[in-house]
Order: C-alpha cells, then structure tokens, then sequence
C-alpha cells in the first residue's frame, strides 16, 4: 500500500513538474520577438518534450490527461491571439487550437511498449503528435484564421486575384502561416528529444499506471 502511494505520489509530482516546465519553455519565446508569430504560434525550446515524456514514461492515458491539463495552461497564458474572433468561432479556435492541439501530445508514449530503442520510440513519439499538432493548427487556420486580410499579408494582393479556388488559397496561407513556427519548432523539439533520450537514460524508465 505505502509502495503504490509513493509510486503514484511520485508520478503526480513528475507529471507536474513536467507540465511547468514544458509551459515554462513555452514561454521564453514570449520574450523573443523572432519567435512568435503574429497571430499566435510561436516557435519554443522544446516545449513539447515534457509531455510526451509523461506519456512515455506513464503511458497514454495519463499522457493525454497531463497534455489536456498543459492545453488549459496555454490557453491562460495565450488568450490575447484570440482577440476579434466572434463567440462561434472563439470556441472553435479553443478546441481546435489548444484543446485538442496540446492534448494530443499525450499520445507520444504511443511506441514505449512496441519499440525496444528507447531513443527511437520516444523521438517518434515527439514527431508524430509534432505532426499531429501541426494538423490541428493548419485545419484551424483553414476554417478560422484565413481571411481575405491575413492571405494578403502573408502571400500579398495577388493570392486574391488568381484563378486558383479561394479555399485552395486558404489552405495554402494556413499551411505556410502554420509551417512557419510549427515546422522548426518540431525540428527543435526532435533534436531536443535525441539529446535528452541518450545523455539521461537513466529517466527513461516505463511504468504501468495501474501498478502506480
């Protein structure tokens, strides 16, 4: 009994560790203009590495619950992206954007029973739900972001006037606007993932939350 407590005391306390440093990583980029993107986005210090190693060491359920939990940080921490959105579409950006976008995270743990190579399954898991991310950021910026003002400055007054299909242009601006911070912060994040995975195995361990 006092075993299972300290396994599970300890998993809570790692888990939000955990939490605090990947909204932590999220932030810096806050004090870096470079960094973020004007109508929110921004590329981090490897933010979404403490997530998937919850869910590597713990599993996916628990990963996903901790990468629900990180989603409300951001949201916190984000709101002023979602200044001048109406009701509909605020509610929208909340799930598409942060909600589900972050929560994903929690599936990297997806390859920590099905891969040997620990460095191998845990950089997968940070590509795939990197990539998972990207997708509901793209499919928001299709349905929400791309408007006739924001294709403009991002691809200039001509995207307006070709004969190729609006909702073609729309998707090409949330795929460029979206790629801009989401595709390095990926590349960033799989490095970060590497280096961690071989200078520290000793953190590698798996366990079985139902033994926790």
């Amino acid at each position: 009994m006092n075993t299972s407590m300290s396994k599970r005391t300890q998993m809570l306390c790692v888990s939000a560790m955990m939490i605090a440093l990947a909204t932590i990583l999220s932030l810096i980029s806050k004090f870096i203009p470079a960094l973020e993107m004007p109508f929110g986005g921004s590329i981090t210090l490897c933010s979404m590495v403490p997530i998937v190693y919850i869910s590597y060491r713990y599993g996916v359920k628990w990963g996903l619950f901790s990468g629900f939990v990180y989603s409300v940080l951001q949201i916190l921490t984000g709101m002023s992206a979602l200044k001048g959105l109406s009701a509909g579409s605020l509610v929208a950006s909340l799930f598409l954007d942060y909600f589900i976008a972050f929560t994903v995270l929690g599936l990297g743990g997806m390859f920590r029973k099905t891969i040997p190579n620990k460095t191998l399954g845990f950089t997968l898991g940070v590509v795939i739900t990197g990539l998972l991310r990207f997708t509901c950021h793209v499919i928001s910026g299709f349905l929400l972001w791309a408007t006739a003002d924001n294709i403009t400055w991002l691809l200039g007054e001509g995207a307006l006037t070709t004969d190729v299909p609006f909702k073609w242009v729309q998707f090409l601006y949330s795929l460029i606007y979206n790629g801009t911070y989401m595709i390095p912060d990926i590349i960033v994040a799989t490095i970060g993932a590497v280096i961690i995975s071989l200078t520290a195995k000793q953190i590698f361990v798996t366990e079985d939350l139902k033994k926790a």
